[in-house]
C-alpha cells in the first residue's frame, strides 16, 4: 500500500493524489460479543406496505420494541475477534453519521430505507428494534446492530423498490482521534447477506473536516472484496424486515419485503490505509464500489456523477450492500490516545477488602458518562458493555468525573441523576483501587492531560432478598409470658454467591406487648426509631434469642425486618416473620346430679338451679372469664389463653381480673 503522510487543517481544502488498493491486509470478523437490550419505548401503527413493492396493496399493523412480543430488542455491539485478536468498541465524543444523496431517475428526496430484526405473519409485521426511520441516526454507533439499509447504494434495479439516492456515508469524529499503533486500532463493516457472497465496497479515511465537519480530505482508498468477509459468517442468520419511508409522502415506515440472511463483517486498520502512529482522523466514509475516482477530490465530489454514478444497480455487487448499522471505532488494548476507561463491577463484598472489584457487569443496561467540571455538563455518554467496559476516546485536556446511570447522557446538557437498575446498590467507585470514599456513583474529580487514564471503576451489587415466613400455630400463653421467635423463621438471599450479615427489625411487631432482643426488652414506646440490628448467620437468621410477648387472643404477631449482606447493603424490600397465635374453647355443663357420686360419675339432667354463672379462673385465682349457665346446664368460655385454670360456678357474676368470687349456690342446692 502507497505510504504518504499529510497534516490535518480545519476549514482547508487540499488535494492528495491517492491510489487505489485492493484490499489484501483487511481481516475477516471471526466472532462477534453483543448484547440485547430491551426496550423502553414501542409503537404501534396501521399501514399499507411500501408503494412500488409486492406488498403494497396489504394492510398491516405494525409493532416496534416493546410492543413487538420480545424483550430481545436493540443489539449492542461490544466486542468481535479478527486476525487472533479481540477489539473493544470505544465512544467518541460528538461522532455523527453524514449520509450524502443526489437525485436519481428513481428516486428523490429523502429515503429512509432499514432492514430491522423482526417477522411478518399474516398481516402483522413485529419488529424488535424501537422505531426510528432516520438513518443518520440509526447508523450512528453500536446499539443497533440488528438493523441497517438494504441495497445502500443501489439507485434502480430492486425487484421490492429497495433502492435509494445515496452516493456516500460518512461517520465523523469532529474532535479527531488518535492511536499509539494504529495496526490496533480501525473501523468495522458488515453486511447482511449470504456465505461468500457478501458484496464489495470501498472505504477511505477522513484526514480533515471544516468547521461544519465536512471532509476535506481523504487517505488513499481501500477496495474491500467479497473474499475480505471470509467463508464463515459469525453472525448466524436471523429474520429481518425490510421498510423504507418516503419523507415527502409517507409519515411512518411501510414493509417492502422480508428475508433471513447471515451478518458477516471486516476489520479494517488504520495501518492499512499506511497512516502513521499518532495521526489525527476524523473518520471514514463509506463509498461504492462502482466509484470511478482515485483523488481526494474524487472522494468529495459524491455530487458528480461521472466519480458517483447515480444509474447503479442493485443486481451487481456496485450498490447492493446491505450495510449493518454499526459505526466508530475499536481497538485492540488500550491504544486510543486520550482515552479514559474502566469498569462496572458486581463487587458483592462491597469495600470489605477495600477494593472496587469483582466481576464484569452492566446490570442490564448501565451507561458510563463523563462530565467535565467547568461546564458541569456531559462531554460523552457510552453503553457499559456486558462485561462492564467502558471506554471515551479522544478527550481534551480539563477535569472530569464519570458517573453510571440508567439514562443515557446528552453531550452539552447537564448530566442525568445516578440511577441502577432495580434491585442495585452502589459500594464504590473512583480512580484509585479502594475508590474515593464517598460511595454515590460519582468519581472523584480528576485532571486529564493526555495518554490514557484507565481503571476509572465503579462497583455495584445486587442488594439481598429477604423471606417472608410463618412459624406453627400455637397456643396463646396470655398474660406476660414471651415466646420465643424461631431462628429459622427469618432468613434472606443474596444474588452472586453473597452472604448475609445482619438483619434490622425495622418497627414494633404488630400484636404484641413487648419484644426481648438478647435480652432487651421493648415496648411499642421504647422501641427505637431506626429499629434493632441483630448479627446472623449466613443465610440470615439471628444468632441472638428474640421472644415476644403476644397480646390476647387469637392474633398474629408480624415482625417486619430488613437484611444487610456481607457488603454492607441492605436490601430495598422487607421480610416478614409471622407468629400465629390461637386459642381454647372451654365448656361443660352443670347436672342436677340426685344421686351424687355413687355412682362415682357427675351426671344427671342438665340445669342452671334458677340462675347460676360459671367463672374462668386463672392461676393467679382471679377471673379469666365468666358466662352465664344455661337453663340446660350448659356453659362456654371461647377464645381462652393458654394456661392453667380452674372453673367455679356461683350465683354472683365475677368481674374479670378481679378476685374470683366465693362458690355461692341458689338456696335448696348444695354441690355433689
Amino acid at each position: 500500500m502507497k505510504q504518504f503522510s499529510t497534516k490535518a487543517y480545519f476549514g482547508t481544502l487540499f488535494y492528495l493524489f491517492i491510489s487505489i488498493n485492493i484490499s489484501i491486509g483487511q481481516a475477516a470478523i471471526t466472532a462477534v460479543n453483543s448484547t440485547y437490550n430491551s426496550a423502553t419505548t414501542g409503537l404501534t401503527y396501521a399501514n399499507n406496505g411500501a408503494v412500488g413493492s409486492p406488498l403494497a396493496g396489504n394492510t398491516y399493523t405494525y409493532n416496534y420494541g416493546n410492543l413487538s412480543g420480545s424483550t430481545n430488542n436493540n443489539r449492542q455491539l461490544n466486542s468481535f475477534t479478527s486476525g487472533g485478536s479481540n477489539y473493544t468498541f470505544v465512544t467518541l465524543p460528538g461522532q455523527f453519521v453524514r449520509i450524502r444523496r443526489v437525485n436519481n431517475a428513481v428516486v428523490t428526496g429523502i429515503r429512509n430505507l432499514r432492514f430491522s430484526e423482526g417477522l411478518i405473519t399474516g398481516s402483522t409485521v413485529n419488529i424488535v428494534n424501537e422505531y426510528n426511520d432516520d438513518m443518520e441516526v440509526f447508523f450512528n454507533g453500536n446499539t443497533n446492530f440488528n438493523s441497517g439499509s438494504d441495497n445502500l447504494f443501489a439507485n434502480q434495479g430492486d425487484g421490492n423498490g429497495n433502492n435509494n439516492n445515496i452516493e456516500r456515508l460518512d461517520v465523523i469524529f469532529p474532535s479527531g482521534v488518535s492511536a499509539s499503533d494504529n495496526t490496533r486500532f480501525g473501523f468495522s463493516i458488515f453486511e447482511r447477506g449470504a456465505v461468500n457472497a457478501h458484496d464489495p465496497v470501498r472505504v477511505a479515511v477522513i484526514l480533515s473536516v471544516d468547521g461544519s465537519g465536512n471532509p476535506t480530505s481523504y487517505s488513499s482508498i481501500l477496495a474491500l472484496t467479497t473474499a475480505n468477509y471470509g467463508s464463515a459468517d459469525p453472525i448466524a442468520a436471523a429474520d429481518y424486515v425490510i421498510s423504507r419511508r418516503d419523507n415527502a409522502v409517507d409519515t411512518r415506515l411501510r414493509v417492502s419485503t422480508s428475508t433471513n440472511q447471515n451478518i458477516a463483517g471486516i476489520f479494517i486498520r488504520i495501518s492499512d490505509f499506511g497512516i502513521s502512529n499518532n495521526t489525527n482522523i476524523f473518520g471514514y466514509s463509506i463509498i461504492p464500489n462502482d466509484f470511478t475516482g482515485s483523488t481526494s477530490a474524487d472522494i468529495i465530489a459524491f455530487n458528480n456523477a461521472t466519480l458517483y454514478p447515480t444509474n447503479t444497480s442493485s443486481a451487481t455487487g456496485s450498490g447492493g450492500i446491505d450495510l449493518v448499522s454499526a459505526t466508530g471505532v475499536f481497538q485492540s488494548g488500550l491504544v486510543i490516545n486520550r482515552t479514559v476507561s474502566g469498569n462496572v463491577f458486581n463487587d458483592v463484598n462491597g469495600l470489605t477488602n477495600s477494593l472496587v472489584d469483582g466481576t464484569g457487569t452492566n446490570a442490564g443496561g448501565l451507561y458510563a458518562i463523563l462530565v467535565n467540571n467547568t461546564t458541569g455538563n456531559v462531554d460523552n455518554s457510552i453503553a457499559v458493555t456486558a462485561t462492564g467496559a467502558y471506554a471515551f476516546g479522544s478527550v481534551a485536556n480539563g477535569t472530569y468525573t464519570v458517573r453510571i446511570s440508567t439514562i443515557a447522557g446528552t453531550i452539552g446538557s447537564p448530566p442525568p441523576a445516578v440511577i441502577l437498575p432495580s434491585g442495585w446498590a452502589l459500594t464504590g467507585e473512583g480512580t484509585t483501587a479502594a475508590g474515593d470514599g464517598t460511595v454515590n456513583g460519582i468519581t472523584n474529580t480528576f485532571n486529564f492531560s493526555g495518554g490514557a487514564l484507565s481503571n476509572v471503576n465503579f462497583g455495584i451489587e445486587q442488594t439481598p432478598t429477604p423471606s417472608s415466613l410463618s412459624a406453627a400455630s400455637q397456643v396463646n400463653p396470655g398474660g406476660t409470658t414471651a415466646v420465643s421467635v424461631p431462628a429459622a423463621t427469618f432468613g434472606a438471599t443474596d444474588p452472586s454467591s453473597g452472604t448475609i450479615g445482619s438483619i434490622r427489625i425495622s418497627a414494633f411487631p404488630t400484636n404484641a406487648t413487648t419484644i426481648t432482643i438478647n435480652g432487651t426488652s421493648y415496648t411499642s414506646g421504647t422501641f427505637p426509631g431506626g429499629g434493632v440490628s441483630v448479627p446472623t448467620n449466613t443465610t440470615g437468621q439471628p444468632t441472638q434469642a428474640i421472644t415476644i410477648d403476644p397480646v390476647d387472643g387469637t392474633v398474629t404477631s408480624v415482625i417486619t425486618y430488613y437484611a444487610t449482606d456481607n457488603a454492607g447493603k441492605e436490601s430495598t424490600v422487607t421480610g416478614t416473620v409471622s407468629m400465629p397465635f390461637t386459642t381454647v374453647t372451654v365448656s361443660g355443663n352443670v347436672y342436677n346430679d340426685v344421686n351424687g357420686l355413687t355412682n362415682s360419675l357427675v351426671d344427671g339432667t342438665g340445669t342452671n338451679a334458677g340462675g347460676l354463672n360459671a367463672i374462668l379462673v386463672d392461676n393467679s385465682r382471679n377471673v379469666a372469664a365468666t358466662a352465664a349457665v344455661a337453663a340446660g346446664g350448659t356453659y362456654t368460655f371461647p377464645s381462652v389463653n393458654g394456661g392453667t385454670y380452674t372453673v367455679r360456678i356461683t350465683t354472683a357474676t365475677g368481674t374479670v381480673g378481679a378476685a374470683a368470687p366465693a362458690v355461692t349456690l341458689p338456696s335448696g342446692w348444695v354441690t355433689t
